[in-house]
């Protein structure tokens, strides 16, 4: 597992009560931030949106206007699979980071842990990667790694990307090998293939099937 206190930066310090609207407002400009944390006597108290900093008066200090502060914040212990779960959960682009004893110790950026998803296997290694759909309550992960095991592939990772009206959607990346079986394998387990590949035989029959029936209906 990656070590992410590698990736916490101190560029931008965190905000004081003493300090000014305006800044906070420079702050945003000048690194494009969301949300920038604020201490209280050296203690995170929260985060400020960028949002409530335009409607605030610009000379007044932090102190002065009714904050609205977001509690949310990571450790730097935290592994970066949940760190990215707290940026989405958020809808932010800077997570505060603190250390067991609840002290600041900097903050992890958003580009910064989409690039470390960027480097997992998941995306980096060279394979294939199928996004199929079934009913919730049939889905099966050990289901999906013995699909691909038995026609003889590596499983690199798998994640949910969608669950709607009872129907998941699950993206697989899976290492290079007979693309078509294992499509076909998924098919008879039932499950629907979203993602589309040249060499699926399947639908090539069906849309030269559909040609042919195009062809047919317009002599």
């Amino acid at each position: 597992m990656k070590d992410m206190q590698q990736y916490i930066s101190n560029e931008i310090p965190p905000l004081q009560l003493t300090d000014k609207v305006q800044q906070a407002l420079d702050y945003v400009a000048d690194y494009n931030m969301t949300h920038l944390p604020v201490m209280r006597d050296g203690i995170f108290i929260g985060n400020i949106s960028s949002e409530e900093l335009y409607d605030a008066d610009d000379s007044q200090a932090l102190a002065e206007i009714n904050l609205d502060l977001m509690p949310f914040f990571t450790r730097n212990t935290t592994n970066w699979f949940d760190v990215l779960q707290i940026f989405n959960d958020n809808d932010t682009n800077r997570v505060p980071v603190l250390n067991d004893l609840n002290q600041y110790v900097g903050y992890y950026e958003l580009s910064t842990i989409v690039e470390v998803f960027a480097e997992t296997p998941f995306l980096k290694e060279e394979g294939n990667t199928i996004i199929v759909e079934k009913n919730l309550s049939e889905y099966s992960m050990s289901e999906i790694a013995q699909i691909i095991e038995t026609n003889n592939c590596k499983l690199y990772g798998l994640f949910i990307s969608e669950i709607n009206q009872g129907r998941i959607q699950v993206a697989i990346k899976l290492s290079m090998g007979n693309m078509n079986e294992i499509l076909q394998t998924f098919r008879r387990y039932e499950y629907d293939i979203i993602s589309e590949h040249l060499d699926d035989t399947y639908i090539n029959a069906l849309k030269h099937r559909s040609d042919y029936l195009d062809k047919y209906l317009n002599l």
